[in-house]
């Protein structure tokens, strides 16, 4: 396989996890921000906030994941 298209099958995936990443923070932003798509904010504090907000949630999502798969192996 060459390196060009190595790269080009690269860049693919990243293209599908980064849309893929995109939607669920837009999912999640329903109804607890504005309307307004993560491609609109021109406040670099604002995005932060949404930011900072879905990453801990997400986080918090994993961690009961990873909680629950850890007694269900006891």
């Amino acid at each position: 396989m060459s390196v060009i298209v190595l790269k080009t099958i690269l860049a693919k995936s990243t293209n599908n996890v980064t849309k893929n990443w995109i939607h669920g923070l837009e999912e999640f932003r329903k109804g607890k921000f504005t309307e307004e798509k993560i491609e609109q904010i021109t406040s670099v504090q604002e995005l932060d906030k949404h930011l900072i907000t879905y990453i801990t949630e997400m986080k918090q999502k994993m961690e009961n994941k990873i909680a629950i798969i850890k007694i269900q192996k006891r």
